[in-house]
């Protein structure tokens, strides 16, 4: 089992956290430091057990694949990480969820609906409590609406859209931090209220695709831009996402369906980042040309 774990660096450091990927049976991982914990930027690392695997070819394709010349300062961090978890790891996820744990308190103190998700919502080892996850369609608001204005007092999310924010706490964040988020956050969310209404599933999760052809074919095919109005029922020639979640509603080869083209665009006019598109404005699509 070959498993991203990009999330997951600190997992098992602290008994409170899901079970780290080798824990749950993993024979590999890519995951990085540089998420929820302190590395640099693009640091990761490829950790694997070899009783399944090949060590040699293992090691043969990374050298095959990876860079001639690595950067000193982010092979550091991963290792300067590797050892404050060692060391301090438990001491310092703990302060992190003691952290987490206050400022959710102090926020919701401020509203009558729950507000946050929590471990108890969903099965054991299936929720990490280090991440903050707001509800806002609970109070009415829009998530990118009040993703702008924390951005205007310079703060900034992990990710948001109409009905949810995520914020990263890492282990490097202290409690004057989350105490300065929520002096921030409290004012903004009562200023957005608005009656609660119902989350919406996105987009990502309900498209079921449509392949035409092979990613290949379509990617290598002569290509047309086409208006928006005239996009349904071609064939897509390019890689689309709304972010967050930044998972592809349609791909090279599959059918721009009408679900696909007006989810895209009702996204865009939530506030939604549309990646990947040739024109991120979605007022043309790149299609196989016919």
């Amino acid at each position: 089992m070959i498993l991203d774990a990009a999330w997951g660096g600190h997992f098992g450091f602290h008994t409170d956290l899901p079970r780290h990927a080798f824990q749950v049976g993993a024979d590999a991982l890519i995951t990085s430091t540089h998420k929820a914990l302190p590395g640099y930027s693009a640091s990761a690392l490829l950790l694997a057990r070899t009783s399944l695997l090949s060590e040699e070819r293992l090691e043969q394709s990374f050298e095959t694949t990876h860079t001639t010349s690595p950067a000193g300062a982010p092979l550091a961090s991963i290792d300067g990480v590797r050892a404050l978890l060692q060391t301090r790891g438990e001491e310092l996820i703990g302060n992190l969820l003691s952290n987490v744990s206050r400022f959710k308190e102090i926020v919701q103190a401020e509203f009558a609906l729950p507000i946050f998700l929590y471990p108890s919502d969903f099965p054991t080892g299936r929720f990490d409590p280090t991440k903050i996850v707001l509800r806002v369609q609970q109070l009415g608001a829009s998530g990118v609406d009040i993703e702008n204005d924390l951005q205007a007092r310079g703060i900034r999310v992990e990710m948001a859209d109409r009905d949810t924010i995520v914020f990263l706490g890492t282990i490097a964040d202290s409690q004057a931090d989350f105490d300065y988020l929520a002096d921030a956050l409290i004012p903004i969310l009562k200023k957005r209220q608005e009656q609660r209404r119902e989350s919406a599933t996105a987009l990502s999760w309900s498209v079921v695709p449509q392949r035409a052809s092979s990613m290949r074919d379509a990617y290598f095919a002569e290509t047309e831009m086409v208006n928006s109005a005239k996009a349904v029922g071609r064939i897509s020639a390019d890689l689309i996402a709304p972010y967050p979640p930044g998972v592809a509603v349609v791909a090279p080869g599959e059918i721009l369906t009408e679900q696909i083209v007006q989810g895209l665009s009702s996204s865009r006019a939530a506030g939604v980042r549309i990646a990947y598109a040739t024109d991120s404005t979605l007022a043309q699509y790149r299609v196989v040309k016919s």
